[in-house]
């Protein structure tokens, strides 16, 4: 079990918060969750599934589910150029890759809480909305400072219609984050928060046999679907618990 001192959440949320990882070779111990610190303010625990007895347990004391957490992964190879909604839609759809602070302000401008609605802090009543907008922004201002992930622009057609981050390597290639900004009034495209990453990496690879991986809330119920759609399979899931240790 693997206790993570997430430290950029203050920055993120304004909460001290402990993120608590069980594997699925763990062993249940009371003693485990008998000595955080009571200086956080937020506790996060994933746990595996049929690991019952952690569920039980942080249910009986206080924890609350709040989501499932499925990575969703497809093989490159398997992507179905012929399905008529790729088709349709592929020669219209372009990557910038965001380069300038400039460039990035425009993409932070245009996100909103609208965007991010089943997300877990969103959907949690400590929080809000506001606050779940505020954690990404900031996520995705650092993530580009820090050189740690790389930050695209969708466009489709003659307009920039959304996001997308990404984790690349030769093998795997890693959906952080992305979305379609609220603002966007053309119908059909709440695809391309699926399907974007998986054009993008097409273009650029001729690794046919890299795996393109995302994780996503089982609250977001229309992307799941969307997942579905476009064959991908689920590698594996884990519960997620919260608890609010300050007023």
């Amino acid at each position: 079990m693997r206790k993570i001192d997430a430290v950029w959440e203050l920055e993120n949320i304004g909460s001290r918060v402990l993120e608590i990882v069980v594997d699925t070779e763990d062993v249940f111990q009371e003693s485990d969750f008998n000595n955080i610190s009571p200086d956080y303010d937020y506790i996060v625990v994933k746990v595996p599934t049929n690991k019952t007895d952690f569920n039980w347990f942080l249910g009986e004391n206080g924890y609350t589910m709040i989501e499932s957490q499925l990575k969703m992964s497809i093989n490159i190879r398997d992507i179905d150029y012929d399905n008529c909604y790729v088709r349709r839609i592929m020669p219209f759809v372009r990557f910038d890759k965001v380069e300038s602070e400039n460039c990035l302000k425009e993409i932070l401008d245009r996100i909103s809480p609208t965007m991010f609605i089943t997300d877990r802090i969103s959907l949690d009543p400590y929080y809000g909305p506001e606050v779940g907008c505020k954690r990404y922004q900031t996520y995705i201002r650092n993530s580009f400072l820090n050189k740690r992930l790389e930050l695209f622009s969708i466009g489709f057609k003659e307009q920039v219609v959304g996001f997308t981050m990404l984790n690349i390597n030769d093998d795997v290639c890693l959906g952080e984050l992305g979305g379609i900004f609220s603002d966007v009034s053309i119908p059909g495209l709440g695809c391309l928060t699926v399907l974007a990453p998986l054009l993008y990496y097409s273009r650029i690879s001729k690794n046919v046999n890299a795996i393109f991986s995302a994780n996503i809330s089982s609250n977001n119920i229309p992307v799941i679907k969307v997942y579905n759609y476009l064959n991908f399979h689920i590698e594996n899931m884990k519960y997620v618990f919260v608890k609010h240790f300050k007023e």
